[in-house]
């Protein structure tokens, strides 16, 4: 079991990347059947983007009590909880 401070928040870039993936989930359950073509520039810029807005987001965390989004570098040792 981990051990640290516990608080009511979540990194910002996992937070990012869960709703990414629950977007996909539910796009492809409903059978979203789109297809979009990028050129090769299109592919380097959307995954400079990605891999850009992850690092900017690396040391932020959302939290609900207080609601907001704050800078924690060392949120790594925290257990994340509901309540605090």
């Amino acid at each position: 079991m981990r051990s640290g401070p516990k608080v009511a928040c979540m990194c910002l870039e996992s937070s990012l990347g869960l709703s990414g993936v629950l977007v996909g989930v539910v796009l492809a359950l409903f059978g979203s059947g789109g297809s979009m073509e990028l050129s090769q520039k299109g592919w380097m810029l959307l995954t400079t983007g990605v891999l850009v807005l992850g690092f900017l987001a690396k040391d932020f965390v959302v939290s609900w009590r207080p609601w907001g989004i704050r800078r924690e570098r060392e949120h790594h040792s925290f257990v994340f909880t509901w309540r605090e």
